[in-house]
């Protein structure tokens, strides 16, 4: 296939085989290294990148590279380059995807001009699909560009996110710079400040902008003066449609806040409408409606492969050009310096009037979110370590001589490697107190915390004294999704952290807390923290999302390179149950079936424990959204779930019934041992991956909501009764 179009003979000194794949071409070569077109050994076609030496000799970088891969693996292959295979050990790291045969956005404007109308809707959607469906697993894109988007026959691509937050671990910390498309960066990235979804929407705008009229949305100029223009002006919206204008200007506002989710794009594109949430109602299933709405391949891209340009987004593969693809026309993705000198009168990142310092409207004081398999939080004001200064014309040429222009993609938020802590509280109004429950004089449920349980005539009742333990995860500062503070609430109320990872789970006992850990192995540890014992062992550390059957004995978990895998408690009798993609699994009481999300179809699914049979439970119950976190309730008859936007339903395990409970503010359903419903209360954030609130419960009809003590959770809060 070295003769395809965009494809490059190999050189001198370039491999003719990496692991078990062979080698025809180059599809690109950058700043983290190259990237070849190969084969498998079943023959099928494949890109390759392979990781320069000197990224791979930080044992950060190929920790944090690892971590990032798979947090791009959940990612729906629809939308994407599907990744196949990664391999860290070796002295270059390499990583495999599908190929995609197509040209970049970039390169097919570039050849035929702004894209027709019909295209171009058909585009938009697409990207806003793919990127609610990226925001969806945990993970912020923050190259999306033109060359970062494949027009397969098959409909759009966005490729090319997962590596460049390991790439930042070994140049921005230690360099102190800013990674990025300076042609399609937020505001708020190209000060330094801190990410949030909300630059991919902006992104998106811009992306619009320029396949409607051919031209980028600042101009082109030297990076400097585009990252001022991008922070201080304007875009030129000159050329767009009247139909398209409103939206593509809504989302590339200055404030992030200001700017829509990725999911509320989709109906307004559509033409439909974002469902309100409200009391407890049927609702109707919208099956798959996400997934539904990529650009079919009934409507494929007609255009020319363009010649090939080593080191532009000319080539098919320049999506995979790993960092090194000059890119959109501007100076490719650049990394710039905060040691440049800005021209006299021209204000620096340090005395812009933008963003507003301290009390500007995103900062949160006291208050952190993650998201990304990296950090999530809303972006803070005030002064920062790193800032983009604008520096005069001549610096340029300096700045471009002495670094170079570093093309990197760089989808995770930026983190400064400090490890979070978590305070101790020995507080008589912590959780149990979360141990303080109602005596319903129905023998119904029982309540769920201090200051909740009343009667009607405002007299607290007298607590019981069953020994509950809770565990969750709590986002705190510069944490992140998948090395988060696990807490552990005690039968007195004391908060604990017992150690970072994802995916806390209590035996039912609550003698044991299983989670993974951020080298992707599953451990149990008792809920002082004291002894742990590491279950797994895999070489690929994949390993994710353990739960406890109902009956103590068992723990289910993921490999993120898929299969749904079943242990004893002690690690031993490890079985592959299902060859399935999943996330987030929960036991029925019986410990017959186990219902999880399935990441590609976008559904909730059920598979029997026996043979390891699969039946789809439900899709979105709302356009624009997808289903996540089931949780099967102590009696076993309702399932509840969230929705990557917020929002609580219930449904049967025959899939009838489906209701909702909650509105978008409320995140993480749970059950507490007696059948209320627990969940996380945040109305300040609009993705389940990024919250951080109050646990509150309710009944299972959605009513009698209250608080669980004084617990600030950023997870599903699973509870044990011993």
């Amino acid at each position: 296939m070295a003769d395809a179009a965009g494809v490059e003979p190999l050189e001198d000194g370039d491999p003719t085989e990496v692991g078990s794949y062979t080698l025809s071409g180059r599809l690109g070569v950058g700043g983290m290294g190259s990237v070849y077109l190969g084969r498998s050994a079943e023959g099928r076609p494949v890109a390759i990148k392979v990781i320069r030496r000197e990224f791979a000799r930080d044992p950060d970088f190929r920790a944090r590279f690892l971590s990032e891969v798979q947090a791009a693996r959940r990612v729906a292959r629809f939308c994407t380059a599907e990744v196949l295979d990664v391999d860290i050990e070796r002295p270059e790291p390499y990583l495999v995807t599908e190929y995609v045969e197509g040209p970049t956005l970039a390169a097919r404007v570039r050849q035929d001009g702004p894209l027709p109308p019909a295209e171009l809707e058909r585009l938009a959607v697409a990207v806003a699909n793919a990127l609610t469906a990226i925001h969806a697993a945990n993970v912020i894109h923050r190259d999306l560009k033109p060359g970062n988007i494949l027009l397969s026959p098959s409909g759009a691509r966005v490729i090319d996110f997962g590596i460049a937050r390991a790439m930042e671990s070994a140049t921005v910390h230690t360099l102190g710079r800013i990674v990025g498309t300076p042609a399609f960066m937020a505001p708020e990235q190209a000060l330094g400040l801190e990410l949030t979804p909300a630059a991919d929407v902006y992104a998106w705008g811009g992306v619009m902008l320029y396949a409607a009229t051919g031209r980028k949305p600042f101009g082109d100029a030297a990076t400097p003066v585009v990252l001022y223009r991008v922070v201080h002006d304007e875009p030129d919206f000159t050329g767009l449609d009247d139909g398209l204008l409103p939206l593509v200007r809504q989302a590339m506002s200055k404030d992030p806040a200001a700017r829509p989710n990725a999911h509320e794009l989709l109906p307004r594109l559509v033409g439909g409408s974002a469902v309100q949430a409200g009391a407890a109602r049927p609702v109707a299933p919208v099956a798959l409606a996400a997934g539904a709405l990529v650009a079919p391949a009934s409507t494929p891209w007609t255009t020319a492969r363009p010649e090939a340009e080593r080191g532009t987004d000319d080539q098919p593969g320049a999506g995979y050009g790993l960092a090194g693809s000059s890119g959109d026309g501007v100076v490719g993705t650049a990394v710039v310096t905060n040691d440049q000198v800005p021209p006299a009168g021209v204000p620096t990142a340090a005395t812009s009037s933008y963003p507003p310092a301290p009390g500007n409207p995103w900062s949160e004081p006291n208050r952190g979110a993650a998201g990304g398999r990296g950090r999530v939080s809303r972006p803070r004001g005030g002064s920062r370590d790193r800032r983009v200064a604008v520096p005069v014309a001549a610096a340029v040429a300096v700045v471009v001589a002495l670094v170079g222009v570093v093309v990197a993609l760089d989808p995770f938020g930026r983190r400064d490697g400090t490890k979070p802590t978590v305070t101790t509280s020995q507080s008589s109004d912590a959780v149990s107190q979360a141990g303080e429950v109602e005596q319903p004089a129905s023998g119904g449920p029982a309540g769920s915390g201090p200051g909740a349980a009343e009667s009607s005539g405002g007299a607290r009742t007298q607590p019981a004294q069953p020994r509950d333990w809770l565990v969750f995860k709590r986002y705190d500062g510069d944490s992140s999704i998948n090395d988060s503070p696990i807490v552990v609430v005690d039968p007195d109320g004391n908060q604990r952290q017992i150690g970072t990872g994802d995916s806390p789970a209590l035996a039912p006992d609550g003698s044991r807390v299983a989670y993974a850990t951020v080298d992707g192995q599953i451990v149990t540890v008792r809920p002082d923290g004291n002894d742990q014992r590491q279950l797994t062992n895999l070489s690929d550390r994949a390993a994710e999302y353990p739960a406890w059957s109902r009956d103590g004995t068992r723990i289910a978990y993921f490999h993120n390179t898929g299969g749904l895998y079943l242990m004893g408690t002690d690690g031993a009798g490890g079985r592959r149950l299902a060859d399935v993609d999943g996330l987030e699994p929960s036991w029925s009481p019986d410990g017959g079936e186990i219902v999880f999300r399935d990441p590609d179809q976008q559904t909730l699914n059920v598979v029997s424990t026996v043979d390891g049979s699969v039946r789809v439970l439900t899709g979105t119950p709302r356009a624009g959204t997808i289903p996540v976190e089931p949780s099967w309730s102590p009696d076993g008859a309702t399932i509840l779930f969230g929705t990557a936007a917020g929002g609580i339903y219930a449904i049967a395990p025959d899939g009838t019934g489906l209701r909702e409970l909650a509105g978008v503010h409320a995140w993480h359903p749970t059950w507490s041992p007696d059948g209320r419903v627990v969940f996380v209360r945040d109305a300040a954030v609009d993705r389940f991956f990024a919250t951080r609130g109050p646990v509150e419960s309710m009944k299972a009809d959605g009513s009698d909501g209250r608080p669980v003590g004084s617990i600030i959770a950023s997870g599903p809060v699973h509870w044990a009764r011993e």
